[in-house]
């Protein structure tokens, strides 16, 4: 069975990305169901890239922000999409 176990480090990888990128994922709860649909969706997409390593890199180099995520971000659409 499929645990919740694999996600948690995607979570937190998902929240700092946005962070980083200075994005609130929590504006895209202000859209009801669908906004709660989108988020779920996300985390999905986060859950299975396979670029973990890459992404932590990408964090960890860019501690004080970035523009955008990295290109190899299975969410940087819907990141970008958050952007005011």
């Amino acid at each position: 069975m499929f645990g919740l176990r694999k996600f948690e480090p995607h979570f937190d990888l998902m929240h700092k990305m946005a962070a980083t990128v200075d994005v609130s994922l929590e504006k895209v709860l202000d859209a009801g169901d669908s906004g709660a649909q989108r988020l779920r969706s996300a985390m999905m997409r986060c859950a299975f890239c396979d670029d973990v390593n890459g992404c932590q890199k990408f964090l960890e180099d860019n501690k004080d922000g970035a523009p955008e995520p990295m290109a190899t971000c299975p969410n940087k659409g819907f990141l970008m999409g958050l952007k005011d």
